[in-house]
């Protein structure tokens, strides 16, 4: 993705999208671009200056689908890093193997890298993350465990998205099972996400925050 001007970039991968009746504004941004990230990451930092300081949090896996042959062409690593906040969400899109493997994880932007070890934020977010972030960041708490602890609840360490937000008393507007970890791609530009796509990207990391806020803000 290297190659356009960053001032340029900043203006581009912009999507506004409605979730739950609540205008959601993305930001697509490529993990090279450091200055672009590192300026989304300061207005997400801005949103949370007020209330419990809680961030979503998910990983997807790009999936890339060939309509004319009908193949598949999973990715075997996650591509894209979500995070949310009240309505602001920043997807970083990496082209390496891993946000982890050695020696991509050198050119995580520092902004970034210290964000996600910031132990004053809460980071929320899926079961599993395969260690995508390590050795940077822990990256936080799972929102089933999260909800386990503070209602008291151990069954939900394994629940769905759906079912925590439920007993948290948070709406829910996803699938009933959540939108998975893969993402489905065009096969002649994957880096290129439409609308539908960007909701589908975000909709997992939004609700993680919905979650993770309403559950601090019981205590």
């Amino acid at each position: 993705m290297i190659g356009i001007p960053s001032e340029y970039v900043a203006k581009m991968g912009g999507y506004s999208i409605k979730i739950g009746g609540v205008q959601v504004e993305v930001k697509v941004v490529d993990i090279d671009y450091a200055s672009v990230v590192n300026s989304q990451i300061n207005e997400m930092r801005s949103a949370l200056i007020t209330g419990p300081r809680v961030v979503g949090v998910d990983f997807k896996y790009l999936n890339t689908i060939d309509e004319k042959y009908n193949r598949k062409n999973p990715c075997k690593d996650p591509h894209l890093l979500v995070l949310s906040t009240v309505a602001n969400c920043l997807i970083v899109h990496n082209n390496a193997p891993s946000f982890s493997t050695y020696p991509y994880h050198n050119a995580i932007p520092e902004g970034l890298m210290k964000f996600l070890k910031d132990n004053d934020v809460c980071f929320v977010g899926p079961k599993s993350t395969e260690s995508v972030l390590s050795p940077y960041s822990s990256w936080g708490v799972p929102a089933g465990d999260l909800a386990a602890m503070i209602l008291k609840k151990s069954s939900l360490s394994g629940s769905t998205s759906a079912e925590i937000a439920r007993k948290a008393g948070v709406q829910y507007d996803g699938p009933p099972n959540g939108s998975g970890t893969s993402l489905k791609v065009d096969i002649i530009n994957p880096f290129v996400l439409n609308e539908d796509q960007v909701k589908l990207a975000v909709n997992e990391a939004y609700a993680y925050y919905k979650i993770g806020h309403k559950l601090l803000s019981l205590l």
